[in-house]
């Protein structure tokens, strides 16, 4: 019988109060969690797992277990897809190639991107979890605002083809579509957005997703097979909104076969345009029937319970110890 204690340790101060404004504050907030890191680090047993969400952090705490502390083991979330360019590469190969090192990534595709970009020997410390849905956020099975909804949702940073939205836009141009960015990042010049579209910048996140709860549908294609929307995907489905999106290795996994329509290849416009016109059609009960369908998928399939079942599972047969220690930020 395994015996799990989880040892929840706090920093001194409530992080929330760090101001994170200029290079100082960001340089002092490393250091601050880094000391809170090594803190925690030396005071748990040798056969305690060290679970750290940051993979920066961790490459660094890595670093100083491979010198003070060998044997710690280090299992580290949040690894997204890798940049060749990275300023700490040489750390981050490092902690690649340390077996008692744990990186967690949420797509088997990123796995190999890594293997080839750090050269790695073997990858049986990159361990695939799909990102997870909120459990504070209920799952509204009942959302009545998409059936009279007059527009279709789009927003977000990360790998967007808007220039997709915008072909598709001109194609339909009865169809209303608000998107939401970030000014900073945004590229396109106004001229090129069609009438029937209206961009949003730098909106608060309760606007961002009081916008997509009463879309039609939410809308996320993708340039390519990277990793992105996968937070958007859950959020949407809990929401009571169905959710169109690009098929990649990673978005694929939301989506049973009876939902896998909602996923358009690559810069397919006549496939979105085909899936918005089927949507708009929908009564009221067959939309409902398909939300219900695609949130008992990501319930069953990417549930925090089934998440943490298997990284424990693949603890428990990598390092078979009887303890977890769990750093958690407040």
């Amino acid at each position: 019988m395994r015996t799990t204690s989880i040892d929840v340790i706090c920093p001194r101060k409530k992080l929330s109060k760090l101001r994170i404004g200029n290079t100082f504050d960001k340089a002092f907030f490393i250091i601050y969690l880094i000391e809170e890191y090594i803190r925690v680090l030396f005071s748990i047993r040798r056969t305690d797992i060290f679970i750290i969400w940051d993979s920066f952090l961790a490459v660094i705490v890595n670093f100083f277990c491979c010198t003070f502390a060998p044997n710690r083991i280090i299992v580290s979330f949040n690894w997204l897809t890798p940049n060749r360019n990275s300023r700490i590469k040489s750390l981050i190969r490092k902690a690649l190639n340390n077996k008692r090192f744990v990186a967690i990534v949420n797509s088997e595709e990123s796995i190999e991107k890594y293997k080839e970009i750090y050269g790695l020997q073997h990858t049986d410390n990159l361990l695939c979890l799909p990102d997870t849905f909120d459990t504070q956020e209920e799952f509204d099975i009942n959302n009545d605002k998409p059936i009279n909804s007059d527009y279709f949702f789009t927003g977000g940073i990360n790998n967007r083809d808007y220039e997709l939205v915008f072909q598709v836009a001109k194609e339909i141009p009865n169809y209303k579509f608000i998107v939401v960015a970030l000014k900073e990042h945004w590229e396109y010049k106004e001229k090129n957005i069609p009438n029937n579209v209206e961009v949003l910048f730098n909106i608060s996140h309760e606007q961002y997703y009081s916008l997509m709860r009463n879309a039609k549908a939410v809308l996320l294609p993708l340039k390519d097979n990277r990793v992105a929307g996968l937070i958007n995907i859950c959020k949407s489905i809990q929401f009571g909104v169905i959710c169109v999106t690009t098929k990649t290795p990673a978005t694929k996994i939301y989506y049973d076969s009876e939902s896998n329509d909602y996923l358009i290849d690559i810069g397919s416009d006549s496939q979105l345009i085909s899936i918005i016109k089927r949507i708009s059609s929908y009564p009221p009960e067959i939309y409902h029937k398909e939300i219900v369908k695609m949130q008992r998928h990501i319930i069953n399939t990417v549930s925090p319970a089934t998440i943490i079942d298997r990284l424990i599972d693949y603890c428990k047969s990598h390092y078979p110890k009887d303890f977890i220690s769990i750093f958690v930020k407040e």
